[in-house]
């Protein structure tokens, strides 16, 4: 099914996988990672995982500023970030995509506000901390806080040992190559500029370590069971918990997000 839909709407490449009972079951790569050199996509190809970011930056705040700060997702942002231009606006509201009157407004700009709250609670620099806290502990080896720690002019690779950065700089260099796909289905190489890690997007992930991030969440190692069905809640008519998607499929909760690269 998932060749057939490749072909069909002309992605290059891309790669699944499914986990099951906290293994990963099943993996699989369709298509290329770099259709003018034939590499074929894999399990273990790194891509801009874009919004998908989202979960982790919501795990860290939950974790780190929720359960083990004094932080409540009811403060105002403005109370962690005086200089915060969302006035009003509450760490919840954000992490949800909704307002104060409970309107639902997907906004991924918005949604970075949250990176200089969790540096405020959790005292560090964001990119570090989600090292520190999730890829590191969670090994999750082939995973880059952010694509600019491959220049050598960016102020994130202060933040980095040598050799932490030798290896995100080699999963770097072998990262799917970004396409537009025309209306006929034939793709054209997109240069899409190396961008930092906020709390909204950034990452550069592959199957089998967003794997290991899934299997962690689900078995309680990154959120307290109460915290992690909160955050799996919907916020009132919104389809949002608090950094998820959620919705009912035939009485089963589903919870989900994507990741959508705007400059591709």
């Amino acid at each position: 099914y998932l060749e057939s839909l490749r072909r069909q709407t002309g992605i290059p490449g891309l790669s699944a996988g499914i986990v099951q009972d906290g293994v990963l079951a099943w993996e699989k790569g369709f298509g290329y990672q770099d259709v003018g050199g034939l590499v074929a996509a894999t399990p273990d190809t790194p891509y801009q995982i874009s919004d998908l970011s989202q979960t982790m930056s919501a795990t860290l705040l939950l974790n780190r500023c929720v359960e083990r700060s004094h932080l409540d997702v009811s403060d105002e942002v403005r109370r962690w970030d005086p200089e915060s231009a969302t006035d009003g606006t509450t760490v919840a509201e954000l992490l949800s995509n909704t307002s104060a009157s409970g309107d639902f407004n997907y906004d991924a700009v918005r949604f970075a506000a949250l990176t200089r709250v969790i540096e405020q609670c959790a005292g560090g620099t964001y990119p570090k901390l989600v090292a520190d806290d999730l890829l590191d502990p969670l090994s999750m080896s082939q995973s880059v806080p952010g694509s600019d720690l491959r220049d050598p002019s960016s102020p994130n690779t202060a933040l980095f040992s040598s050799g932490t950065l030798s290896r995100y700089s080699a999963v770097l260099g072998r990262q799917a190559v970004p396409y537009r796909v025309d209306g006929q289905g034939r793709p054209t190489r997109s240069d899409v500029p190396g961008e930092g890690l906020d709390a909204s997007t950034g990452m550069v992930s592959t199957v089998r370590d967003l794997a290991r991030f899934d299997v962690a969440l689900d078995d309680g190692n990154l959120l307290d069971a109460a915290t992690r069905n909160s955050a799996w809640t919907r916020v009132g008519s919104a389809p949002m918990g608090l950094g998820w998607f959620v919705h009912d499929e035939r009485g089963e909760r589903v919870v989900w997000h994507f990741g959508l690269d705007r400059g591709a």
